[in-house]
Formats: C-alpha cells, sequence, structure tokens
C-alpha cells in the first residue's frame, strides 16, 4: 500500500507550542506570542460574544456588557454611530 503523506512536507517553518490555558500540545505555521489551541480559543470567542444584561456600560451606560468586561459591544469594538 502507497502512503500519501510519506513525502509530504509542510512549507515554511512549524513551530510546536503547549497551550497556555489547558497545557495540550500543537504545532502552528506562525510564530505565536501567546500560544492557544484551538478548542482554548473557541471558548475565548464564546465568552467575548456573550451578554451580561445585569451591568451598565461604563462609556455609554445602556445595559448589556461583554461577559467580563465593563463596555457593551458598541463601545468595545468603537461601533458608535455619529449622529
Amino acid at each position: 500500500m502507497i502512503n500519501p503523506f510519506k513525502k509530504w512536507k509542510p512549507k515554511g517553518k512549524i513551530y510546536s507550542f503547549r497551550c497556555s490555558q489547558c497545557g495540550d500540545a500543537f504545532i502552528s505555521s506562525h510564530n505565536l506570542d501567546a500560544p492557544l489551541c484551538g478548542t482554548c480559543i473557541q471558548k475565548i470567542k464564546s465568552l467575548d460574544s456573550t451578554v451580561d444584561n445585569d451591568k451598565k456600560c461604563s462609556e455609554c451606560g445602556n445595559i448589556g456588557v461583554i461577559y467580563g468586561k465593563d463596555r457593551c459591544h458598541s463601545c468595545y469594538f468603537n461601533f458608535k454611530k455619529d449622529n
């Protein structure tokens, strides 16, 4: 049987990292300053899209801030409307 990956080699450099959150090992073609594996990056992305409706935004005063932050999506990402 012929192995199609026997002669395959990646182009460029490959870096080996250990995730700073969970400790799992993974590889990347980019030299990362803060290594996070795919699972942990998805957890962080889902937390950034979660809204905490019990708090007020520190900039505009609207109710509903990003979980773990003190500003709403509009203020955090500078989506403010010019009136």
